[in-house]
């Protein structure tokens, strides 16, 4: 995951850096992060999230939305769920949303082959959507949306929305009670 902050915000780069170091230590996810002020982009900082993962072990089906259709858990292990990620991506907005950042912050998630938004200049995603993918036999899965319009609000100041995604997403979303078994 990268988050962009605009250099005008320089300032409040380090603090953002502590917040989400002790928002993880905190949650029920570990993480690996470094700040990065030189190879974001000429006009902002960076900070790269990389590794993240569950602190205890659960279950896995795999990163997607949508009820898993080609077989259920058949591992355990620490890896984030379709509704883990959401809950993940919450955690990162809550710290931005808390600074009144506008900031951008996308990750790369395999499946998708490209960036998959979780903000942008300073408005948080909250609504995932996802396309079927088919193969010779059929429906094979579903793969997340990377951009969408009407996806993203601005939450700086005010109380977030629960975060929509499709049902049957595997994972935790702690937000609303959501645990679903792939």
């Amino acid at each position: 995951m990268t988050i962009q902050i605009p250099r005008e915000e320089v300032a409040i780069v380090g603090p953002i850096f502590e917040a989400l170091h002790a928002k993880v230590f905190d949650s029920r996810f570990t993480a690996q992060m470094t700040r990065d002020n030189t190879r974001i982009s000429k006009t902002a900082l960076g900070i790269k999230i990389e590794r993240v993962r569950l602190k205890t072990s659960k279950e896995f089906c795999g990163n997607h939305p949508n009820a898993c259709v080609l077989g259920g858990k058949d591992r355990k292990g620490q890896y984030l769920e379709g509704a883990d990620w959401v809950e993940w991506n919450e955690l990162v907005n809550d710290v931005l949303d808390s600074f009144n950042s506008t900031a951008t912050a996308w990750s790369r998630p395999v499946e998708l082959k490209d960036k998959l938004f979780i903000r942008k200049d300073g408005e948080r995603r909250v609504h995932y959507d996802s396309n079927p993918v088919f193969g010779g036999l059929g429906l094979r899965g579903y793969v997340w949306l990377g951009d969408e319009p009407g996806a993203y609000e601005d939450c700086r100041g005010k109380p977030s929305p629960v975060t929509t995604f499709p049902k049957g997403t595997p994972g935790i979303y702690t937000k609303t009670g959501y645990n679903e078994v792939g």
